[in-house]
């Protein structure tokens, strides 16, 4: 299994299960944890919205919203389309919402607006 199809699977696996662990993951793929954070990274790194949380309850998740086929604004794009609306009323302020609510991750709308 090459590093792409091994994230692909780690994907797939998040999106049934929503929250894993890096040692749950490393023995599933026979990978280091060390190899399942480079992947994470990777992930996040492709504007997949994974993140890790550490501490009780931590782990790896995958936004509830997030479908593999869905490809969403990076941060940076996100942050300036919401700083649009500070500029914008009427119809096309309801026009930027909508784009809003289809492109910009969960995590990103909710840490911005």
């Amino acid at each position: 299994m090459t590093a792409w199809e091994r994230r692909q699977e780690i994907l797939l696996a998040l999106c049934r299960r929503k929250k894993e662990t890096r040692a749950n993951l490393a023995f599933e793929f026979d990978v280091s944890k060390r190899t399942i954070e480079t992947d994470i990274e990777a992930l996040s790194l492709a504007h997949i919205p994974v993140y890790t949380k550490s501490g009780r309850g931590g782990g790896i998740f995958i936004d509830k919203d997030y479908t593999p086929d869905m490809k969403y604004f990076s941060r940076k794009q996100a942050e300036w389309i919401i700083g649009l609306l500070a500029h914008t009323d009427g119809e096309n302020r309801e026009m930027l919402i909508s784009i809003i609510d289809v492109f910009c991750s969960p995590r990103d709308k909710k840490e911005l607006l």
